[in-house]
């Protein structure tokens, strides 16, 4: 695999992120889908200060290192891989546990594209042919 095919693929990748997000935010939903949705602001008043210090904190961490994880992809930096790795499993083992969300069928499309990309990219680089691009095999 070529360094210009892994960036078409994290292109690509971005696309979906970039998408799901927009989707999100434009598409709307039924209003009786609206009315049932839970408040958060009330949800998180009742949980301590300690929860939810620990939860930011958490969340920012998971979504820091995805961000400088897929930025290293691009620069084949060779922690990358790695820190891109652990923000996906902290995004699998936290998020879903914490909180949910009403969403519609594209954007729950999209959510699950984003995580089959996930997977894509990071079988092609620990264990594909984008391998030899981050690793030094001796």
């Amino acid at each position: 695999m070529t360094y210009q095919q892994l960036i078409l693929i994290l292109c690509g990748y971005a696309l979906v992120v970039a998408g799901g997000f927009l989707v999100g935010k434009i598409v709307p939903l039924p209003d009786h889908v609206e009315r049932a949705k839970p408040n958060r602001k009330e949800i998180l008043a009742q949980k301590s200060k300690l929860y939810l210090g620990v939860f930011t904190i958490t969340s920012c961490l998971v979504v820091g290192a995805g961000i400088v994880g897929f930025i290293g992809l691009f620069f084949r930096w060779h922690l990358a891989p790695w820190i891109f790795a652990g923000s996906l499993a902290g995004k699998i083992l936290l998020f879903p546990s914490v909180f949910w969300k009403v969403r519609s069928g594209l954007e729950d499309m999209f959510s699950d594209l984003e995580l089959l990309l996930d997977g894509v990219i990071l079988t092609l680089v620990f264990f594909g042919p984008a391998r030899p691009l981050f690793f030094f095999d001796r």
